[in-house]
């Protein structure tokens, strides 16, 4: 339409109106997006029980100390559905005939993941498990009776050999 010399736009063609409306409804969606996605996902950086995980860490301490006390060590070899663990000590501790291997995602406690390795004939540990997710993860390696524990981390994908030591 034309009004003069002046052209009338409609409220469609105009960029003012857009903004003014468009920027307050992106914003609404935006906020209903974030909400969803707060109630769906899981927090596995919340920690129920702080004063008993703040117990544990002495008693942990006492299970590097063991392990240091006996010299152990142990390499890890990660390979296409397999961990092939080597577990050596200073003689005085008989090595156990099973071990549990935990693999812990730094975030996403739903993840964590426990495996139990049994001893072959040559000595090493073996155990065959799925690929892990890409990321970084904790690793630890512990006897039965939870006497002593070996740590460490490990970025997957890895194609080397992992040593842990108390």
């Amino acid at each position: 339409m034309l009004a003069g010399n002046k052209r009338i736009q409609s409220i469609l063609q105009n960029p003012w109106p857009w903004a003014l409306f468009g920027l307050p409804a992106l914003t609404m969606v935006a906020g209903v997006i974030t909400i969803v996605l707060a109630v769906l996902s899981e927090d596995g950086l919340v920690a129920d029980d702080y004063y008993k995980q703040g117990l544990a860490i002495n008693q942990a301490l006492a299970r590097d100390e063991a392990a240091k006390r006996y010299g152990l060590r142990a390499t890890v070899a990660l390979s296409e559905g397999s961990i092939r663990v080597s577990l050596i000590g200073n003689g005085e501790y008989r090595l156990p005939e099973k071990l549990a291997m935990r693999w812990m995602h730094p975030t996403q406690a739903g993840s964590d993941r426990t495996v139990a390795l049994t001893r072959q004939q040559d000595g090493a540990y073996v155990v065959e498990v799925p690929m892990l997710a890409v990321g970084r993860w904790n690793v630890s390696i512990e006897d039965p009776s939870r006497e002593w524990r070996l740590v460490g981390s490990v970025a997957i994908p890895y194609t080397g050999i992992l040593e842990l030591a108390p």
